[in-house]
């Protein structure tokens, strides 16, 4: 079943973010919009100065009406933010990113993207204990192995000739997967829209589990004296390419505050970087593969010592959202979009069958599921995962059309765990009893 093509959205947002990206010396100093900013920056204890009158010079009168018009059109969405801005949902990433950037104007600001606006500030490393003592061990004895293998490369020891630094070596390890204390941010505010929206491009149109994704954006000068912003050296190619940055030192108090500083939109039903994709630096390769460029040194040897493969890929990071979503039903029951997306994915891009089955193949290693029920009364997240790695199973086999053999990935699973097989084929028959795809193909079998 194909996923049907969803409306455009206007980019009507996406032009004034563009617009006051340029036009901002002569926007933020607009009467109307600096009294506006005034009164922000002293309800949390700030100055907002004027921004440059020699940029502001480089513009001529020509323009006047339109930096006129952008600023009304900046009121009028402060206006409404200000009421209640803890509530407020910008009616698209874009609006959230013109809002931020007259906002702040001249401060330099650090940014990032949530996919849900109902995650929190939290860090790696706080989620992979909350994944249990031994999770958190084996994840730190992969960095250690990691770390020992990336300082043999010579990009890493041009760029630190004396030696990493314990901080740097952190900033490291959190941007390629492992589990820190560090946030990751970047400067740049494409890229925050990017990771907001669901870091994929050149996939099926999403049917977002959740509404709202989100935006965090603070000046440098709101970070707490006793944090360090961390950049890496150009050498290291990929933190470089997004612009990364990344925040050490915070404490809980400090993340919970900087909760105030995340400004919620609205997701939208066609990949942002449609629009994104007219960037000059991304258009000829697609921004996802610009951002996690296949030739980094660094990533191939991290992706060996990693709990799963999908962190370091936007396409399996997509993948895992879906896949986690369906595990989320507290029911037990598996949504019929996620469902199709999941498929449509797989059919349309035969190496994601590979992504998924390595989510999936991870995740059962850990997990208690699969155990010895009869395969026909399996129920709750049991059932959620039986009928996961059956459509991932089937999907596998119409892509590659192979009929005769298990996955490689599933096969390792087989091997040691042969019901995993009985699972799989017992749902697919299960899936293919009550759906039109691919009925006259047999399922693949052990070997």
């Amino acid at each position: 079943m194909a996923i049907p093509l969803p409306t455009p959205w206007p980019r009507d947002w996406e032009f004034l973010f563009r617009a006051s990206d340029l036009l901002w010396p002569r926007i933020s100093d607009c009467p109307e919009v600096f009294s506006r900013r005034s009164k922000y920056y002293a309800s949390i204890g700030d100055i907002a100065y004027g921004c440059s009158k020699t940029e502001a010079m480089r513009f001529s009168s020509d323009i006047d009406s339109v930096y006129a018009w952008i600023a009304e059109k900046w009121c009028q969405l402060f206006d409404r933010w200000i009421t209640n801005p803890e509530k407020f949902v910008f009616d698209d990433g874009f609006a959230a990113l013109f809002f931020v950037r007259v906002l702040w104007a001249e401060r330099t600001v650090l940014l990032r993207g949530q996919y849900d606006s109902r995650w929190k500030l939290t860090t790696t490393l706080f989620r992979a204990k909350q994944k249990g003592s031994e999770f958190a061990r084996r994840e730190s004895e992969r960095a250690q192995h990691f770390t020992s293998e990336i300082l043999k490369l010579s990009i890493v020891q041009s760029a630190y000739p004396s030696g990493i630094t314990p901080e740097h070596q952190q900033a490291l390890l959190q941007h390629y997967g492992f589990p820190t204390d560090l946030i990751d941010c970047t400067f740049s505010f494409d890229i925050a829209l990017y990771f907001a929206e669901g870091g994929y491009d050149n996939l099926p149109s999403p049917n977002p589990n959740t509404d709202c994704g989100a935006i965090y954006a603070f000046p440098t000068t709101s970070i707490p004296k006793n944090a360090l912003v961390i950049t890496i050296p150009p050498a290291i190619m990929r933190p470089s390419l997004q612009q990364g940055a990344f925040l050490s030192g915070l404490s809980d108090e400090e993340r919970s505050r900087l909760e105030k500083a995340k400004f919620v939109f609205k997701h939208q039903s066609l990949p942002v970087w449609n629009g994104l994709g007219a960037i000059p630096f991304a258009a000829p390769i697609g921004l996802g593969k610009y951002l996690f460029p296949v030739s980094d040194p660094i990533a191939t040897i991290a992706r060996p010592f990693r709990e799963a493969l999908f962190t370091d890929n936007p396409t399996g990071i997509w993948l895992s959202e879906i896949m986690h979503r369906c595990l989320g039903e507290s029911s037990g029951g598996t949504s019929t979009v996620d469902m199709q997306l999941l498929i449509q994915m797989i059919k349309g891009e035969p190496s994601n069958a590979k992504i998924a089955l390595k989510i999936l193949c991870d995740g059962l290693q850990t997990s208690t599921v699969l155990s010895g029920e009869p395969i026909s009364e399996a129920t709750g997240h049991e059932l959620v995962w039986r009928r996961l790695l059956a459509a991932i199973y089937i999907a596998y086999s119409i892509a590659n059309d192979v009929t005769d053999r298990v996955p490689p990935d599933l096969q390792v699973l087989v091997d040691s765990n042969p019901i995993i097989l009985e699972c799989a084929q017992y749902e697919a028959k299960q899936i293919l009893a009550n759906t039109e795809w691919l009925t006259e193909k047999q399922l693949p079998r052990s070997k």
